[in-house]
């Protein structure tokens, strides 16, 4: 979910994985999150991920938090039902450019609480 098609996420997600569906969040119209109405580009984000058992969010690291698309996406989360992606693996793909890995931690524990209220498993890689 990078916003730079070839940045440091991007990258290392296709040196990571193979055979998977990108949506990067620079290229979809998702306005902040006022609530309570889901938009329709949030709307079929989110229909996607209930396609799949593997959901890998990845997102660079500003100043401990990830991006602001990917929070912004993630904020509307809440408009969903809890557990709507139950029996699903969301995996955090955390990129930072600090060689200290306490910086990523707070990034980690949004994506925790995302795969959390959807009730998926989360993990890292």
């Amino acid at each position: 979910m990078d916003p730079h098609t070839n940045g440091n996420t991007a990258r290392s997600v296709k040196e990571n994985f193979t055979d998977f569906e990108t949506i990067n969040l620079a290229t979809v119209k998702v306005p902040p999150f006022p609530g309570p109405k889901t938009p329709d580009e949030a709307s079929k984000i989110f229909e996607k991920m209930r396609n799949y058992d593997r959901i890998i969010i990845g997102s660079p690291v500003y100043f401990s938090g990830i991006s602001g698309l990917t929070k912004t996406m993630i904020e509307w989360e809440s408009t969903q039902p809890r557990d709507f992606l139950t029996g699903r693996r969301i995996v955090a793909f955390i990129r930072g450019m600090s060689a200290n890995p306490s910086v990523d931690q707070p990034a980690y524990a949004i994506i925790k609480n995302f795969a959390d209220y959807a009730g998926a498993t989360f993990t890292t890689i």
